[in-house]
């Protein structure tokens, strides 16, 4: 008699964290492709960083934060809460969740690092609008990211344009 056991994700990661890196970033490009916001990916060693263009010339760059197996940098954590009883007496179960969790920079050309935070969020979204929050709080200084540029389409000639009517 055998008995299968069907591994935890965490037990996945450890077995194949080249795989596990890639499905997160695919995920986190996802998040941000929905956003339709400019940015640029590129790869610093084994991480993916993020660099996304601001108003008044300042970028943000995202970056994660904790390192894996393999050295493979991590944009998620697991966070467990334990069990609870809530004021009125329901009891509260434990849980687990992921999180978002990147290292955050905002600069601008002049002067670097002006703004360098790790920040914990539900998604990319939330984590990139509490950044700019945390940012105007402390340098009064409101940005907004750039959205996505749309394909220029093709002009038609004047032949192929319909007649004009009247």
């Amino acid at each position: 008699m055998s008995f299968e056991i069907t591994p935890t994700a965490v037990q996945l990661r450890e077995l194949l964290p080249d795989v596990a890196a890639s499905m997160e970033e695919k995920l986190v490009r996802m998040q941000i492709a929905e956003l339709k916001i400019e940015r640029t990916y590129y790869r610093r060693n084994k991480t993916l960083v993020i660099e996304i263009p601001l108003t008044n010339n300042f970028y943000m760059r995202l970056s994660p934060v904790d390192v894996g197996p393999g050295n493979y940098h991590e944009f998620f954590s697991v966070i467990k809460t334990p069990a609870m009883r809530h004021p009125d007496g329901r009891r509260i179960a434990a849980s687990t969740k992921e999180t978002i969790r990147m290292h955050v920079e905002i600069y601008d050309g002049s002067i670097s690092n002006i703004f360098s935070h790790t920040i914990h969020q539900e998604s990319v979204e939330k984590l990139i609008k509490t950044a700019l929050e945390g940012f105007y709080q402390m340098r009064n200084i409101a940005l907004k990211p750039l959205p996505k540029k749309r394909p220029v389409a093709k002009r038609k000639s004047n032949s192929e344009q319909p007649p004009l009517q009247d």
